[in-house]
């Protein structure tokens, strides 16, 4: 088959990759390659799958590279299979097993309906939206969190990026179980901070604030940002909240941090921006699921300096990080 012909082909088919990685991260393979190679059947037993058919699965990742198989039956980890493990750095096993959980997988099967509609694939499919479908679903909400908790890569990219110094008191709006607040909080003493949730997170947030020694620097509020945001902070951060919503609901969100923040205080939008041209971009893969899942979306700048005008800010300024995020830094008008 010609080159091209069988590099769209590799794409076509590129889902049964996806959910084989979705399996292996499921099953913790890469957890238990850890100390070293070990046999499928064996782990199997682990497991609890059946021997030739989990073999079958890691045959296939292992011919992309992910895994390698020593001799017939007998795997053992690659750097490329090393961030399906929990413990590293970088761990993408929360990102593969989220991504192919049947809730989540199921609503892509619908991108006609949203591309010929502009409406959610999700709603389409479950009749609901997705964060009243996890408000509902235990099972889909802490595959969710264990996700938003996996962004710590993320998060000091931001810390490192950004000059903090003159800010005391950060606003972390939205800010989940406090990962990238926690990553600020550490590289620069100084500040001290507010993580701003639904009651559920910041629960669950306040022990892992605990545990990273932060609990006297950082204040938890519960809260719902389409109601209000405390005052009395000198920068508000929203880090991946914009992208949920459309852009009334983005405005009213940014309308609330207005009215909260001072003429002096500063708007901290931490996104992916779209870039324009034809390069791979993380960002429009991004913009596909918010199409699928939400009535949200990816934006360029011009869009985020729309957002912000109709709310009361101006973009002052776009500072890039090491990793694919943006600070959009705003001022009010």
């Amino acid at each position: 088959m010609p080159s091209l012909a069988a590099d769209l082909r590799r794409m076509i088919v590129g889902y049964r990759l996806s959910q084989a990685l979705h399996v292996a991260a499921k099953l913790g393979i890469a957890d238990l390659l850890a100390d070293g190679p070990r046999h499928a059947e064996e782990l199997a037993g682990v497991t609890g799958s059946h021997p030739s058919s989990l073999y079958r699965v890691l045959r296939l990742l292992a011919s992309e590279g992910v895994f390698e198989e020593l001799e017939e039956g007998r795997f053992t980890l690659t750097p490329l299979a090393e961030p399906l493990r929990s413990d590293a750095p970088d761990s993408l096993r929360a990102r593969a097993v989220f991504d192919g959980e049947e809730w989540n997988w199921h609503p892509w099967g619908n991108l006609l309906h949203s591309t010929k509609t502009g409406g959610s694939a999700f709603d389409c499919t479950y009749g609901v939206a997705v964060f009243d479908y996890l408000k509902e679903t235990p099972e889909a909400a802490t595959s969710f969190d264990s996700l938003m908790a996996q962004t710590r890569p993320w998060a000091l990219s931001v810390a490192d990026a950004y000059d903090f110094a003159d800010i005391d008191t950060l606003v972390d709006i939205g800010g989940g179980y406090g990962v990238l607040l926690a990553a600020i909080l550490t590289a620069h003493p100084h500040l001290n901070g507010v993580l701003v949730d639904l009651p559920h997170v910041v629960a669950g947030a306040r022990p892992k604030l605990e545990a990273a020694g932060l609990a006297g620097r950082c204040e938890t509020v519960a809260g719902d940002f389409f109601q209000s945001v405390p005052d009395g902070g000198d920068a508000y951060m929203l880090k991946h909240v914009l992208h949920d919503w459309d852009d009334d609901r983005c405005v009213s969100i940014l309308d609330k941090c207005r009215r909260a923040i001072s003429n002096e205080g500063r708007l901290l939008v931490v996104e992916i921006l779209i870039t324009t041209g034809n390069e791979p971009d993380y960002g429009k893969y991004l913009d596909l699921n918010m199409l699928v899942l939400t009535k949200g979306r990816e934006r360029t700048e011009e869009q985020y300096r729309t957002l912000f005008e109709a709310a009361g800010f101006t973009l002052s300024r776009v500072v890039a990080t090491h990793s694919e995020l943006s600070i959009i830094e705003g001022r009010p008008a």
